[in-house]
């Protein structure tokens, strides 16, 4: 978790790949809500939006910790490469 909030994409390299994650509602169709039982370990103190059209890097050194791992259901319907896809063709 960044200090801004993110959602690592892969973990190898300086550079880690990451989603914006928010915890207001996005007036976004793109926005994918995160709740609880999202997490197969660790979790969020409250319901949040992963911003897969908000992707940016940081270097690995400024991540400060990390709060928990998705689960694999939610991992396959965040599925990164499908969403970037879908929304560069938009």
């Amino acid at each position: 978790m960044c200090k801004k909030g993110g959602i690592a994409m892969r973990k190898r390299g300086d550079d880690v790949p990451l989603s914006k994650i928010i915890t207001n509602a996005a007036a976004d169709t793109y926005a994918i809500p995160l709740e609880a039982d999202d997490f197969a370990d660790g979790g969020l103190n409250q319901v949040s939006n992963i911003r897969p059209n908000r992707l940016f890097t940081a270097e690995g050194n400024i991540i400060l910790y990390c709060a928990g791992g998705l689960a694999s259901e939610k991992m396959k319907e965040v599925g990164w490469a499908t969403k970037i896809i879908e929304i560069i063709s938009a």
